[in-house]
């Protein structure tokens, strides 16, 4: 379906200029100071702070359930699904929040988890898919090739309306309140599933569309992961966990910890490289491939440590490698035609020293909002944060006394 966009985009211009921020985000945006100028330790940060969820009495929440679906060879999918009862145990109408999390994220994930239970304090539904890089995803068997990003987007749009449908005839959603969140790589598809929607016959029409941290353009995030690794590659074992546990001492820049990163930049770096990153490649593709043979396959006979985006891509999924140079690979190509055919708020919010993106990624996006430090998501376990989802995720009037 993906194909029927690309001739569309020649006829509607270019150059976004959408803006879908309120005057009251704006202001609290502009509050926030990061702890950390290094963007890794931001991003490590941002880690250390998770704890586990508390319960919301108002919120019941089915961890593991199912969508029956031909995307799959397994036939079925799992998701979450955390929903808006009464005090009686009633489900009650509410607006949807659609939650799209990052690169090899499950639904299960403890930050995941966290900010399910923060919408649905907000009063919405909560509907949060896996990742197409997660464990669950990849182990239903997914037909589509593993790094087509346009087949995701295209899969997760299917599974989204077909829950959406199944609140809708059980009266539980409130028309033309769905809203669209994503962080990283689920921030990308939410891009193109906006676009997408746009074109259906019978669109959603999502009330707004947020994006946390994506890439500015996947082919240059790619390359740029795959230079981080290389550039901290070492012959010798790291001790990750334990690097892990000493930065996690770490609450901001001291002059101890100032002293620390002047000696330890290199592995500061290298922990997001290979710790995070590089590690979860290799489990994905584990995931993913029937077999150790079909793993040291997609790994194209390197070892698990010489792990590289783009060298998995190009070695097994060459037409996918090609993608990765067109326009379309641009964030804003998605986001300027959802843009041009009506779509409703667009907002995003990242940092120009995300790891991921060239500094000046986002100029010509007015709609986005850079903050000078933060990392990738590095600002994300934070009362700002939370503070700011708040402002955005308001039940109308209507809503509230509906209950």
């Amino acid at each position: 379906m993906f194909k029927y966009l690309l001739p569309l985009y020649c006829l509607i211009g270019s150059g976004p200029s959408f803006a879908g921020w309120t005057q009251s985000e704006v202001e609290h945006i502009a509050s926030y100071k990061s702890p950390f100028k290094n963007p890794y330790m931001a991003t490590i940060h941002n880690g250390c702070k998770r704890k586990k969820p508390k319960s919301i009495d108002n919120l019941l929440i089915e961890e593991h359930a199912k969508i029956e679906t031909e995307e799959f060879k397994s036939g079925f999918i799992n998701y979450s699904k955390a929903l808006q009862i009464d005090s009686d145990g009633n489900f009650r109408k509410s607006p949807v929040v659609v939650f799209l999390p990052g690169i090899f994220t499950n639904y299960d994930d403890l930050y995941v988890k966290n900010l399910i239970n923060h919408f649905g304090s907000t009063g919405h539904h909560v509907l949060t898919f896996p990742n197409p890089f997660g464990s669950y995803y990849l182990l239903a068997k997914p037909k589509h090739t593993l790094p087509d990003v346009e087949a995701q987007a295209e899969v997760l749009y299917t599974l989204i309306r077909k829950t959406l449908q199944s609140l809708k005839e059980k009266d539980l959603l409130y028309p033309g309140r769905v809203r669209l969140f994503g962080v990283s790589h689920g921030a990308y598809l939410s891009a193109l599933i906006g676009a997408r929607d746009l074109v259906d016959e019978n669109p959603i029409k999502f009330y707004d569309t947020v994006l946390i941290s994506p890439p500015a353009h996947m082919g240059t995030a790619i390359k740029r992961l795959d230079q981080m690794m290389d550039e901290t590659a070492s012959k010798k074992k790291v001790k990750s966990y334990l690097l892990g546990f000493k930065l996690c001492q770490f609450k901001k820049e001291s002059k101890r910890y100032l002293s620390f990163e002047r000696k330890k930049a290199h592995k500061i770096k290298g922990f997001v490289a290979h710790f995070l990153f590089r590690n979860w490649l290799v489990d994905a593709i584990s995931d993913y491939a029937d077999d150790e043979i079909q793993v040291r396959e997609l790994l194209g006979g390197k070892s698990k440590r010489e792990a590289r985006f783009l060298g998995v891509i190009k070695g097994s999924f060459p037409d996918i490698a090609e993608r990765l140079n067109l326009e379309e690979a641009h964030i804003r190509f998605w986001l300027q035609i959802a843009k041009d055919l009506g779509s409703n708020a667009i907002k995003v919010l990242t940092a120009r020293d995300d790891f991921l993106n060239d500094p000046d990624a986002w100029e010509g996006v007015p709609g986005a909002i850079v903050l000078e430090h933060g990392g990738h998501g590095g600002f994300m376990e934070t009362k700002w944060f939370r503070k700011l989802l708040n402002l955005n995720y308001i039940l109308l009037p209507s809503e509230v006394q509906s209950w």
